[in-house]
């Protein structure tokens, strides 16, 4: 995850570079999410300040997040959902103590469970 502060960001870039999914205003700052344009599985999430320059706050950036395609701005959190069921949940002014949890509309895919044989049974023998 990246991180920078104090920047101007061209309004434009993101929507060269990065594809702006969803936005939410809060209080004088501006928070985006959505994908790179380079990999769809590249997620980011951005808090800027709502004025003209749109000041960059941070960026963070993940390569395995898939997109992010929700995102709530309050006091003091950004709260972003990503494609893959996984809600990231940012301190607007500690940004690296990120956690991420499960979307409970989407709960993170089960492993296949493993068929075991009956007792007794031989271990060459065709189970479903």
């Amino acid at each position: 995850m990246g991180s920078s502060t104090g920047h101007r960001v061209d309004p434009q870039y993101l929507d060269r570079r990065r594809y702006a999914f969803a936005t939410c205003v809060h209080a004088g700052s501006r928070a985006l999410a959505g994908e790179s344009s380079a990999h769809g599985s590249i997620g980011w999430v951005a808090l800027t300040r709502d004025d003209d320059d749109h000041t960059l706050q941070w960026i963070a950036v993940s390569c395995d997040s898939n997109p992010f395609t929700e995102v709530t701005l309050d006091a003091t959190t950004v709260t972003a959902t990503s494609t893959l069921g996984r809600i990231w949940t940012f301190p607007r002014d500690n940004p690296q103590q990120v956690k991420i949890t499960e979307d409970p509309a989407c709960p993170w895919p089960k492993p296949p469970q493993a068929v075991v044989p009956p007792a007794g049974d031989h271990p060459g023998a065709n189970y479903p």
